[in-house]
């Protein structure tokens, strides 16, 4: 079983078109999982051998300046992890 683990962003605050880089764990190796915001997908990447999947992405313009809905989706599992983070 398969245990995900909340987005971290690795800046606590960042403006529109600034760039942030989040990591989460628990996806299964090799995995690719889709990253969005409320605003709409920012990216995919494919999760390391320990699950474990990280992406660097701008953040877009129009995205409104107060705290973003992330959402990582796994595209084989369909698991995802959904917080309030940065």
């Amino acid at each position: 079983m398969l245990a995900l683990t909340r987005p971290r962003p690795a800046k606590a605050a960042v403006k529109r078109g600034g760039t942030q880089k989040l990591t989460a764990t628990g996806f299964a190796a090799g995995e690719k999982v889709r990253f969005a915001l409320r605003s709409g997908a920012v990216g995919t990447a494919k999760a390391n051998t320990r699950g474990t999947v990280t992406l660097r992405f701008t953040v877009p313009r129009h995205t409104k300046p107060v705290g973003h809905v992330v959402r990582l989706t796994g595209l084989k599992s369909k698991l995802h992890v959904t917080s309030l983070s940065f």
